[in-house]
């Protein structure tokens, strides 16, 4: 077993070398450096706390509820509305992606399946690896 666990650590540093690794972090790393975004984020975090403060109490009116839940859906809105957010979720969704294909590859094996790159190939070209000779 300590064979095959550090050959995960060796795949997971392989991981890292990926650009979709690489801009995924870059991303991240924009994204702390927004003041602006984070300011927003904050207030966002403020306001969610606010509206479960007011839902607890029981004297609370449902105006302000309300009121307070259409400021979370603005806050929500400019913060996923900035750039460096939207970049960080682009980049974030291609390193999804290509987490989906790994676990893919791996759970095909645990359950005894060949592994090839041809289950996750969805083009026409599927087949020229020769191993199900285009069959699917």
């Amino acid at each position: 077993m300590a064979k095959i666990l550090e050959l995960a650590i060796e795949f997971a540093k392989e991981i890292q070398k990926t650009d979709e690794y690489k801009e995924l972090q870059k991303a991240k790393k924009k994204n702390d450096e927004d003041k602006e975004l984070n300011k927003e984020i904050e207030n966002f975090n403020g306001l969610t706390t606010k509206v479960k403060e007011l839902i607890a109490k029981k004297d609370s009116k449902k105006e302000e509820i309300d009121r307070t839940n259409e400021e979370i859906k603005n806050a929500y809105d400019k913060v996923m509305s900035n750039e460096n957010m939207i970049n960080f979720n682009v980049k974030s969704n291609n390193m999804n992606i290509l987490m989906n294909k790994i676990n893919s590859i791996l759970i095909d094996a645990v359950n005894g399946k060949e592994v090839s790159l041809c289950s996750l190939n969805e083009s026409s070209e599927c087949g020229s690896c020769k191993k199900c000779l285009g069959k699917k």
